[in-house]
């Protein structure tokens, strides 16, 4: 009967002892699910997404219930067990084993949720769909944070995990759309796919390990292109002038991880200053691995071989990233505009076809040799503009604009 909108109340035949996976999935007028004594098994995702399901009756004699049974019924506060039930037992309106050691589920549409002294597990998604709630505490008895635990809440904004988390399951957060930092314990050993999916504002992630370590768990964690990873052994920011909470704070570390720029100083980035053009060329090379240039003929009058950006120069023009000002002259200390730069990126991203036609800027027209390179940039999500219809194409573009730009870039 999945997905049978005007079905409002099920009543099962009286020699049914079985519930199968999914029967009233998404039957959205469902207010009350009773549960007869003949039944003793109710599978996965029986009732999950009846988002008018408000109350659900257990019978003593039910012995299994399947991952998700009740998940996502958002009007769904409470869960009612018989008393003589011996298989599981509920406290506040909440399932969980009969030993009350394992949470089993959470109703969707619970503002809140404390762990009970006794729970050291959590149930695969035990916590799908739950909307409403804003912050979760995982107590440090709890080692394994397991699938879809915590899919679709889409309002949590707070969650702590504690040290001694061992495993983290396929899409345990899926979907959290508020979360915009979270601490991975470096004892992690294992992360399943999906884990951060559709976390869209998830900007930091703290990893208390090193980086080697990240990698080896992280392969499909599903973190958004924004993410930012931050792990022990990355170097410490000691610029004055990058604030933790600037735009380019994270493009800025991630730069100096990946040795594509130092400071201006040992204690300045200098972030508000105009970026040079031998600057940005030797941040697309060094991005780029600092690959060694096949050409040996250098074109420029003002291009010297112990200048720090001569083979980042040689590179980018053998790439096609650049020709120079002139025939002669490369102008390695003039500053760069922001047209120039997403430019000098989508060249070397290989000149892609935006996939819109769609120009949102009044200050960009198809003639510009800028067009494509813009309009790509701003569906890679790599820029949004000035304004809501201005890009400044023309403007300087800054130390800091950059690097982020470049940042997004990789993503």
């Amino acid at each position: 009967f999945a997905y049978c909108k005007s079905l409002y109340k099920p009543i099962l035949p009286a020699g049914i002892e079985k519930i199968e996976d999914a029967t009233f999935f998404g039957c959205t007028s469902i207010k009350r699910a009773e549960i007869s004594d003949r039944v003793t098994s109710i599978g996965s995702e029986v009732f999950a997404s009846c988002s008018s399901l408000e109350s659900v009756t257990i019978s003593k004699n039910v012995t299994s219930i399947g991952i998700a049974a009740f998940a996502s019924c958002t009007m769904l506060n409470e869960i009612t067990l018989d008393p003589e039930n011996e298989s599981f037992r509920t406290a506040d309106g909440i399932l969980y084993d009969k030993d009350v050691t394992t949470i089993l589920c959470c109703p969707a549409g619970r503002f809140e949720y404390t762990f009970p002294d006794s729970v050291t597990a959590i149930a695969d998604a035990a916590f799908e769909g739950c909307a409403k709630i804003e912050k979760i505490r995982i107590p440090e008895r709890i080692t394994i944070i397991p699938r879809i635990a915590f899919y679709g809440c889409s309002e949590l904004a707070d969650i702590t995990i504690p040290e001694g988390i061992t495993e983290i399951g396929d899409a345990a957060f899926y979907g959290c759309s508020k979360l915009k930092s979270i601490t991975v314990p470096g004892g992690v050993a294992n992360m399943g796919s999906d884990v951060f999916t559709d976390c869209e504002k998830l900007y930091d992630l703290y990893f208390d390990g090193p980086r080697a370590d990240w990698e080896e768990i992280s392969k499909n964690s599903g973190a958004p292109e924004t993410t930012f990873i931050h792990c022990t052994d990355d170097p410490t920011l000691e610029f004055t002038d990058v604030k933790s909470g600037a735009y380019y704070a994270n493009a800025v570390m991630w730069a100096i991880i990946n040795n594509v720029t130092s400071g201006t100083s040992k204690t300045s980035f200098s972030p508000d200053d105009g970026c040079t053009r031998g600057q940005v060329v030797t941040f697309l090379w060094r991005a780029a691995g600092s690959p060694e240039p096949e050409i040996e003929n250098n074109p420029f009058a003002d291009l010297q071989t112990d200048d720090y950006y001569y083979k980042a120069v040689l590179w980018a023009v053998e790439k096609g990233i650049t020709k120079g000002t002139s025939e002669t002259k490369f102008s390695p200390s003039d500053v760069c505009t922001r047209g120039q730069i997403v430019t000098f990126l989508w060249r070397a991203s290989g000149e892609p076809e935006p996939e819109t036609a769609l120009n949102p800027f009044e200050d960009v027209v198809e003639t510009d040799y800028f067009s494509n390179a813009v309009l790509w940039a701003v569906e890679r999500g790599i820029t949004k503009g000035t304004g809501d219809k201005e890009f400044s194409p023309s403007d300087t573009c800054t130390r800091g604009q950059v690097v982020t730009f470049l940042f997004r870039s990789t993503k």
